[in-house]
């Protein structure tokens, strides 16, 4: 599992997501993901800044070069949200937005989730 793959080789992984964040917190812990990653990061509340605000607020924290960051999503949002943030972006075909809407953010696009792992591995 790549998810873990990345953690046993200390390579620091997030979840940026526009669901509430406390929401969020109990999603990502019921599928038994919560210890793999150094930050969750949701909305607080229905007015709060949206997931671009949010991504930019935390890449400013970082002690990383956006360019050592890599944003993967499954929408031209997450694609738009990683240029905000200026970072490398990788998306996958199989969640809400179609492989030819994706092709047009011009980042490499996969077609499965299970593609990440050769795709990633083979570059960490």
């Amino acid at each position: 599992m790549l998810i873990q793959t990345l953690h046993t080789r200390n390579i620091p992984q997030a979840v940026l997501s526009a669901y509430q964040h406390d929401t969020l917190l109990q999603a990502v812990d019921y599928f038994g993901l919560t210890p793999f990653f150094n930050d969750i990061i949701g909305l607080d509340d229905i007015y709060a800044a949206g997931k671009v605000e949010n991504g930019k607020k935390y890449i400013a924290g970082l002690d990383l070069a956006p360019s050592e960051v890599l944003f993967i999503g499954d929408t031209i949002h997450d694609f738009e949200v990683a240029e905000a943030m200026g970072v490398n972006c990788i998306l996958v075909a199989c969640g809400h937005n179609s492989r030819s809407r994706l092709d047009s953010c011009g980042v490499p696009v996969l077609d499965a989730i299970d593609e990440l792992h050769t795709y990633i591995v083979g570059v960490v």
